[in-house]
């Protein structure tokens, strides 16, 4: 599981208070010339039955229903009419809603604000319930388009307007808020995300009905998400707990959705904080109580909680305990077909083969990544960085095992398999089983087999700036050198390291300052054996210079050995 979901960007789109009648069995209508209207009520009627017709085309031709609406208003714009004039803000929100809903968004902001034109100047609440209504929706639109800050303006504007009537618009008004605090959250505004969430839990925190419940539940939520954020897991946990007091006997599924997550946060956030004992406790609550549920959502909820509790029963030294654990998630939930339940069952079989290889039971460590890589390679095409890691962590058990061949055949087949992959963490693992296959070469005393595939490697990343990969390709260049040398070519061996350091001695990463400082070395070694005394002081004073800038006492050792060195050298 990828991280705490959050409940974001409440819509009401079709829902908003101020319905038209809507008249199933429209009669269709006849272009009339305002002029030829005998009377108001009949002009009023035909405005009624041409916006009610708009309407329903909504529902099978959208295309047809805002031509309708375009003529409404063409038709009636001028009109003192209070009633078409109501008709008009109706068959402007209407369309521009519309608009937004079938992906034409200029459109729908223009809708919009020729709606709060014609409008804003009116002091009629119910027109203003309109205008409000245009901003709300406005800024939905652009927070869905990820426009925050012209998003968090129009929210803004909707919620200043405290105009009577604005009870109406309740409902609205606190998916505002709580999609205000969401994107000053994601906005990184997190005091100011913070105070958004306090203010709709003082306004609305007392209420009883139903949608308003689940809303503050999201906002209780996702407040404690942010508290997260800010570093303040203590408190995180005490909101999380108020959610699960006060939701935890709803039978709303929605609301059970919201109670587990929170559970479930709580439980790691716990975890984090070395409260091990109380988080353990709250994913067993998730496991005895919903372990039978219907809902996919809390299904993965109750998974995870077998993974998450046996990795940390794992770091609490009772490794068996956890694998026993493990052994239950499978039993229960291998049946399931459900992609998502799926990719956990994966998870899990991968956890239990690390924690199996970590005890050193390498025979069921292979057994349980082999099934992860023969159940999910072929059937769950998202499993594949998964997959990748399955094999590698595979050919490093056999690799350990001594049973080196089965090692290299299991690198060759990584790379065979992914090496078409765009996923960087796939990626480093065909990086390191090139690499590896280069070592278990090396120690069949394969030289040239082993040559040749830090060569693929070498050529397949020579251009990489991913500094995992770097580190391969460094390690790999003064491998190649050293079994250069032992094959006899030191020349070709000194050029080698020439090329490493040349292309790494200004890393910064002490790893690869490490790999330099031994190819210095190794070079003047090297040098001095072919008699050539003068450029191999010439290396080690470079080393020496070069070491200044890394104080650490493993790298000042290589300067010891370079002085020492030096000094037998007969110039």
């Amino acid at each position: 599981m990828k991280g705490p979901s959050k409940f974001f960007l409440m819509v009401l789109f079709f829902n908003f208070p101020l319905h038209a009648q809507i008249i199933l069995d429209t009669p269709t209508y006849i272009a009339v010339p305002h002029e030829y209207y005998k009377n108001d009520a009949m002009k009023e009627k035909f405005a009624i039955e041409l916006y009610s017709k708009a309407f329903n085309f909504e529902f099978f031709n959208p295309s047809m229903a805002i031509d309708t609406y375009d003529d409404f208003y063409d038709r009636f714009k001028g009109d003192k009419s209070p009633v078409i004039h109501e008709y008009l803000a109706k068959s402007l929100l209407r369309k521009a809603l519309l608009l937004s809903t079938i992906g034409h968004n200029n459109a729908a902001f223009s809708c919009f604000n020729k709606l709060i034109l014609h409008l804003d100047k009116s002091e009629s609440s119910n027109d203003q319930q309109y205008v409000a209504l245009a901003f709300f929706y406005k800024a939905t639109l652009l927070a869905r388009m990820q426009k925050t800050q012209e998003a968090l303006s129009e929210y803004d504007k909707f919620l200043s307007l405290n105009r009577s009537g604005q009870d109406d618009l309740k409902q609205e008004r606190i998916i505002a808020l709580l999609n205000k605090g969401i994107l000053l959250k994601d906005n990184n505004q997190f005091q100011a995300a913070l105070d958004t969430y306090d203010s709709l839990l003082q306004l609305f925190g007392k209420y009883n009905d139903p949608f308003i419940e689940e809303e503050l539940a999201k906002c209780l939520y996702n407040k404690a998400l942010l508290l997260e954020d800010m570093k303040q897991p203590e408190k995180a946990v005490i909101v999380y707990q108020t959610v699960i007091d006060r939701f935890q006997n709803a039978d709303r599924n929605e609301l059970q959705e919201i109670v587990v997550s929170s559970l479930f946060n709580q439980a790691n956030t716990l975890k984090k904080i070395n409260i091990f004992d109380k988080s353990i406790d709250d994913y067993d609550k998730i496991i005895n109580k919903f372990k039978d549920t219907k809902s996919i959502t809390i299904k993965e909820k109750v998974i995870f909680s077998f993974i998450n509790k046996a990795l940390l029963l794992n770091d609490m030294g009772k490794a068996s305990e956890a694998i026993l654990f493990l052994n239950k998630a499978i039993d229960l939930f291998s049946a399931n077909n459900d992609k998502y339940m799926q990719e956990a069952i994966a998870k899990v079989l991968f956890d239990k083969g690390v924690i199996l290889g970590k005890i050193s039971k390498r025979n069921e460590a292979i057994f349980s990544y082999d099934a992860v890589i023969t159940r999910f390679l072929s059937s769950i095409p998202t499993m594949e960085e998964d997959a990748a890691a399955a094999f590698f962590n595979k050919a490093i058990l056999l690799a350990e095992d001594k049973r080196t061949q089965e090692a290299i055949k299991t690198y060759d087949e990584i790379y065979t398999r992914f090496k078409a992959s765009k996923s960087p963490p796939v990626e480093n693992i065909i990086s390191g089983a090139l690499f590896n296959k280069g070592i278990a070469y090396s120690m069949l005393h394969q030289r040239e087999a082993a040559l040749a595939a830090y060569d693929k490697l070498l050529s397949r990343y020579k251009d990489t700036d991913n500094p995992v990969i770097i580190q391969d390709v460094t390690s790999a260049l003064f491998n190649k050198a050293s079994l250069t040398n032992l094959l006899g070519h030191p020349d070709a061996a000194v050029d080698l390291y020439d090329k490493l350091i040349n292309h790494f001695k200004d890393r910064s990463s002490p790893t690869i300052a490490l790999i330099v400082a031994e190819s210095f070395f190794n070079k003047a070694v090297i040098l001095d054996h072919l008699e050539k005394s003068e450029e191999a002081a010439t290396v080690f004073d470079a080393l020496i210079v070069y070491l200044k800038d890394f104080p650490s006492s493993e790298m000042q050792q290589w300067g010891e050995k370079a002085r020492l060195y030096r000094s037998k050298i007969s110039l």
